[in-house]
C-alpha cells in the first residue's frame, strides 16, 4: 500500500509540472504575441522576426487563430505573400460569424492573399465579404482597405470600370477616415484605371491634384506618381509630355522598367528620335520580360525597322511576332503594307513619265532626222559631191550617237517594268493574305456566336438551380414556422397551469423576445430576401399602420395561428387576436395597392373572420 501510494503521488506532481508548464509556455506565446501586433504598423519586419519563431502546430485555443492572423499580415506588411491559404483558412474559420474587428481583418487578409495567388474570383467573394462586415462594424478604415483591394482584384480580371468604381469609393473612405496619406496613394489607382477607361484627360487631372505635402521623402510614391502620369500622357497622344515625364524619372535614379522603358521608346519614335528609341529598347533587352513585354518589345524594333527602310529585318521580327502569338503561316504580318503599296504607286507613275519622255524623245529625233535630211538635200544640189560626201558621214555619226542613247533609254524602261511587275506580283500576295484573313475572322465570328448560346443554355441551367434552391429553402422555414407554430399553441393552451413555475417564466420571455425590434426587422429581412422585398414594399405602401399592426401583417404572413399570435403580442384571448384582424383587414382593403401585392392572400385573410 505505501509503494501504490507513493507512485501514484509521484504520477501527480509529474502532471502538475507538466500543467504549470504548458500554461506558462502559453502565457510567453500569448505576450510575444502582444508585443508582434503592437509592432505590426512601426516595426513589421520586426512582428515577422518574432511570429516567425513561433511554432503555429504547437499552440492551442484562441492562440493558433490570432497568430495565423497576424502571421499573414505581417508577411503582407515586408511584401512578402503567402503562395497558399492554408494559414489564413485557419484565422477565418474560428472568427467567423463574430462580427468584430478579427472577424473582418481575417476575411480581408484572405482575400488580399487570393489577390496575390492569381485568384480574383474567390479574391472578389472574400473582400465583398470584408467590406460588408467592416460597414456593419463602422470600421472606415477596413471599409476603405477592402474597396482598394476590391479595385485591385477587378483589374486582374480586366473590369476597367469596376476598378475605378471601388478605387474612387476607397478614396472616399479613407478621406472620412481622416487617412490622407493612403488617400493619396489612392489618386494613382484612380488616374490608373481612368487612363485604362480611355479617359487620359481625367486621370492628368487627378495627378495635377495630388496634394505634393504627402510625398515627403518617399521616393516610391514619387516616382508611382510620374508613372502614372506618363501612362496617361501615352493613352492621350501627347508623345512630347510623355518623353519628358520619363527623363525626369531617369534623371531622378528610377528604374522604370521594361513596360515602361518601352512606352518611352514609342514616344520617342513618334517624335522622330528613332536611335534614342533604339537604344532604350535594346538597354531594356537585359531585364527579365512578361510575354506581353517582350511581344510590345518586338512590335517596336519592327515598326523602327519599316521607318528606316530596312524591310527585311522588320519582316523577320514581324514573323517572330506571329510565332509567338501561336498564328499560323498564313497569318504571319508583314510590315508597313501602305509602304509598299505607296512604293509601287510611286514606281508606276514614274515608268509612265519615263515612256512620255521616251516618246518625246523618239519624236524630237524624228523631227531632228527630217531636218538633217532636208539639210542634205539641199548641200547635195548645192554643193559638190565632195561636200555632200563629208556632210553625209557627219550626219550618219550623229545618227550613231542617237541611236546608242535610244538603246540606253530602252534598257532603263526594260528594268523599271521589271520591277513594276515585282511590285504587282507582292500586291496580289497581300490581297490573297487579307481574303485568308478575313475568312479567319468570319469563322471567329461563327465560334463566338455558338459560345453565346452555350452561355446563354447555362445562364438557364443556373436560373434553374436557384429556383429549386429556392423552393428547397421556402419548404425549409416554412416546416421551421410550423414548429414554432404548435409550440405557441401549445404555450397557449397551457399557460393558465404554469404562471408560478420559473422556467415558465424563463421561457415567456425567450418567446416573446421575439416580437422585439432586432427580430422583427431581422425576420422582415428574411422574407425580403426570398420574397422579392415583399415586406419593404408591403410597408412603403402602408405607411400609416401603427407598430402592432405591423408586428400582426407579420406574423400572418410568416402564417402563425391566432393562438400563437396571442403568445407573441401578450394578448389573453384568440377573439383579441381574430379582433385586431378585421381591423387591419379593413384599414389594407381601404388602399388600392392591396390588389397589386395581393395582400388577401399572403396575409392568409381570404378565408372568414371569426
Amino acid at each position: 500500500m505505501m509503494k501504490r501510494a507513493i507512485i501514484i503521488g509521484v504520477i501527480l506532481m509529474l502532471l502538475t509540472g507538466a500543467t504549470a508548464g504548458c500554461q506558462r509556455a502559453e502565457g510567453d506565446v500569448s505576450r510575444q504575441l502582444h508585443t508582434a501586433d503592437s509592432l505590426m504598423d512601426l516595426r513589421p519586419d520586426s512582428a515577422l522576426t518574432i511570429l516567425s519563431h513561433i511554432k503555429s502546430h504547437s499552440l492551442r485555443g484562441e492562440l493558433r487563430p490570432w497568430h495565423a492572423l497576424l502571421f499573414n499580415k505581417a508577411m503582407l506588411k515586408n511584401h512578402r505573400a503567402d503562395t497558399t491559404d492554408t494559414l489564413i483558412n485557419i484565422a477565418v474559420d474560428h472568427y467567423s460569424g463574430r462580427g468584430d474587428s478579427l472577424d473582418y481583418q481575417s476575411v480581408y487578409y484572405q482575400g488580399v492573399i487570393y489577390n496575390n495567388i492569381n485568384s480574383p474570383g474567390k479574391s472578389l467573394v472574400a473582400l465583398h465579404e470584408a467590406h460588408e462586415k467592416a460597414t456593419a462594424a463602422g470600421n472606415l478604415f477596413y471599409q476603405a482597405m477592402s474597396a482598394r483591394e476590391l479595385s485591385t482584384a477587378y483589374y486582374g480580371l480586366d473590369n476597367v470600370a469596376k476598378e475605378l468604381e471601388w478605387a474612387e469609393k476607397a478614396k472616399q473612405l479613407f478621406t472620412k477616415a481622416k487617412k490622407p496619406l493612403h488617400a493619396a496613394w489612392m489618386d494613382i489607382d484612380i488616374a490608373d484605371a481612368l487612363t485604362y477607361n480611355h479617359r487620359p484627360a481625367e486621370a492628368l487631372e487627378v495627378i495635377a491634384n495630388v496634394d505634393e505635402s504627402l510625398l515627403g521623402e518617399d521616393s516610391l510614391f514619387r516616382s508611382k506618381i510620374l508613372k502614372s502620369k506618363a501612362t496617361a500622357q501615352h493613352m492621350a497622344d501627347d508623345y512630347a509630355g510623355t518623353a519628358a515625364t520619363y527623363t525626369q524619372l531617369l534623371e531622378e535614379g528610377t528604374d522604370i522598367g521594361p513596360n515602361h522603358k518601352f512606352r518611352f521608346a514609342s514616344a520617342l519614335m513618334h517624335l522622330g528620335r528613332d536611335d534614342e528609341a533604339m537604344r532604350l529598347i535594346e538597354d531594356a533587352e537585359h531585364y527579365r520580360m512578361h510575354e506581353p513585354d517582350s511581344l510590345y518589345r518586338l512590335s517596336l524594333l519592327a515598326d523602327i525597322y519599316a521607318k528606316k527602310g530596312n524591310m527585311a529585318a522588320a519582316y523577320e521580327l514581324r514573323t517572330e511576332y506571329a510565332r509567338k502569338l501561336g498564328l499560323s503561316d498564313e497569318k504571319k504580318l508583314i510590315v508597313s503594307p501602305t509602304d509598299l503599296l505607296t512604293d509601287t504607286y510611286r514606281l508606276r507613275i514614274d515608268n509612265q513619265n519615263l515612256r512620255l519622255k521616251y516618246n518625246r524623245l523618239l519624236t524630237y529625233g524624228v523631227m531632228l532626222g527630217a531636218l538633217l535630211l532636208v539639210v542634205l538635200l539641199c548641200v547635195y544640189f548645192s554643193r559638190r559631191l565632195y561636200v555632200q560626201r563629208l556632210e553625209k558621214e557627219k550626219s550618219l555619226a550623229e545618227l550613231s550617237t542617237l541611236h546608242e542613247d535610244l538603246k540606253f533609254k530602252s534598257q532603263t524602261l526594260s528594268l523599271s517594268q521589271e520591277r513594276y511587275e515585282q511590285l504587282e506580283a507582292q500586291r496580289n500576295i497581300l490581297r490573297e493574305d487579307l481574303d485568308r484573313s478575313r475568312k479567319t475572322l468570319s469563322d471567329s465570328q461563327d465560334k463566338y456566336r455558338a459560345l453565346e448560346a452555350e452561355k446563354d443554355s447555362l445562364q438557364s441551367l443556373v436560373q434553374l438551380r436557384e429556383n429549386e434552391f429556392r423552393k428547397e429553402l421556402k419548404s425549409l422555414f416554412s416546416r421551421q414556422v410550423d414548429m414554432l407554430d404548435d409550440v405557441y399553441g401549445m404555450w397557449f393552451r397551457n399557460s393558465d397551469t404554469l404562471p408560478g413555475n420559473k422556467v415558465y417564466k424563463d421561457t415567456l420571455s425567450t418567446i416573446r423576445r421575439l416580437s422585439d425590434s432586432k427580430t422583427v426587422e431581422d425576420l422582415a429581412e428574411l422574407i425580403d430576401r426570398y420574397n422579392d422585398n415583399w415586406m419593404s414594399r408591403f410597408k412603403s405602401v402602408y405607411i400609416d399602420l401603427s407598430r402592432n399592426d405591423y408586428l400582426l401583417s407579420l406574423y400572418l404572413y410568416i402564417g402563425f395561428r391566432a393562438e400563437s399570435i396571442a403568445v407573441l403580442m401578450d394578448k389573453k384571448t384568440t377573439q383579441a387576436v381574430h379582433t385586431a384582424k378585421h381591423k387591419l383587414k379593413v384599414k389594407l382593403l381601404k388602399n388600392t395597392h392591396h390588389v397589386e401585392l395581393d395582400i388577401l392572400s399572403h396575409l392568409h385573410m381570404n378565408d372568414s373572420m371569426r
